[in-house]
């Protein structure tokens, strides 16, 4: 990610912590006022709840700003962390919440505490926080899932919560105004406190996983498939991988075969290393590279005679055209992705220039594609410089016709 980026993505992340502060704030206002004129239990846990959430939108907002600064010696792997720690805190404070309220809700049902009086206002103020939570819980889950905030997504499930919450005090007014049902109050505050309760553990068990660096399946799967695809990785162990803040940290170390060229080591890496990018943008990898020993977990190895047939047709598609070109070399065809992946060496004559090159491997592409549906194909060519018997290619077809040395 380029430092104009992660700027954006500070700013924006920013912008909407901010803006779910101020609908905190309103709606924190709101239900206080009417909860306090109906002496509706609901309205003043869901009032509880938005001041909560106030207090947890203030948390999310420092959470965010701090968790964006870069490394330092102190803080070597970032300061991401802060946004579980924050997320923790938040998870706190609902428990308070619903411990409050299932003490109060408690009282009523034994006949304890005011008598509900349910207006018009009422419900206007709970279908008015309907709105607002729904517009916000959204605006904050898309910024989290775009940059991996767990900061972010705590405080859409504050909103997601009320949500439901306000929609169970709506039930309970109607039914204590139109029902006449005296007990329906306090028995939705017990509704809406074990909803927040729910959160609240599903909040906890998220920002302790990532306190405990406990690797995500679904991320060592991805890495996995990575290794997988990677040709000349014989195996790999080490595998550790740490998620923190919007980043996750991944340390594994390959098996190459020992007599690899070191340059060639170096290209798996690179390989290796984008492979990773694909599926996970945000990773800072780190890979070791050591020669092959017993005991490494083995990369799944396509079957041989599968490769040799996919080699031989690539190679008949060659011959078809082999009028125009001297010679190939270095034939790879990699099944084990999801598209294969197919790359060589194509020696052209000395004479040829760059358009007609270009257009002769559009059109040997577009034959390889014809024959192997969404195949990456990549082509490295050569010119031939007429020195056959100091040349280091073996051409594959016809050498001595073609130009003898």
């Amino acid at each position: 990610m380029t430092q104009e980026t992660m700027a954006e993505a500070t700013r924006e992340k920013n912008r909407v912590a901010l803006t779910s502060m101020l609908a905190a704030i309103f709606l924190t206002g709101i239900k206080l006022v009417v909860g306090v004129m109906t002496r509706s239990l609901g309205i003043i846990a869901e009032a509880l709840h938005s001041g909560l959430d106030l207090l947890a939108a203030l948390v999310t907002l420092i959470a965010v700003r701090t968790s964006d600064r870069p490394a330092d010696k102190e803080h070597q792997y970032g300061h991401g962390k802060i946004e579980s720690l924050s997320a923790l805190a938040e998870a706190a404070l609902l428990f308070v919440t619903c411990g409050w309220v299932t003490y109060e809700a408690i009282r009523r049902i034994q006949g304890q505490g005011p008598r509900v009086e349910v207006n018009l206002l009422a419900f206007v103020v709970m279908a008015v926080s309907i709105v607002v939570n729904v517009w916000r819980a959204r605006a904050l889950t898309q910024v989290a899932h775009k940059y991996s905030s767990q900061a972010l997504e705590a405080d859409a499930l504050h909103f997601s919560s009320d949500i439901y919450s306000s929609l169970a005090v709506i039930a309970g007014l109607a039914s204590v105004r139109w029902l006449h049902f005296r007990l329906g109050d306090p028995l939705v505050a017990l509704v809406v406190a074990i909803i927040v309760a729910v959160a609240a553990v599903r909040l906890t068990a998220r920002a302790v996983n990532v306190l405990m660096d406990i690797a995500p399946g679904s991320v060592v799967e991805q890495v996995r498939q990575s290794i997988t695809e990677t040709r000349d990785v014989d195996s790999y162990d080490q595998l550790r991988i740490r998620h923190t803040g919007n980043r996750t940290f991944i340390d594994v170390t390959i098996r190459v075969d020992p007599k690899l060229p070191l340059t060639r080591a170096h290209e798996v890496t690179q390989n290796l290393e984008q492979a990773i990018a694909r599926r996970l943008p945000q990773a800072d990898v780190v890979i070791h590279v050591e020669p092959a020993v017993a005991g490494s977990i083995q990369v799944e190895q396509p079957d041989a005679g599968h490769q040799a047939t996919v080699r031989d047709q690539i190679e008949q598609i060659l011959n078809d055209h082999l009028s125009q070109f001297v010679g190939f070399h270095d034939i790879h065809a990699d099944t084990r992705a999801e598209a294969t992946d197919i790359t060589f060496h194509l020696v052209m004559p000395e004479g040829a220039n760059v358009r007609a090159t270009h257009d002769f491997c559009d059109h040997i592409e577009a034959d390889l594609q014809q024959k192997f549906a969404n195949a990456r194909i990549s082509i490295h060519v050569e010119p031939c410089d007429r020195q056959c018997q100091d040349c280091h290619i073996t051409c594959d077809f016809r050498r001595e016709a073609v130009h003898p040395g």
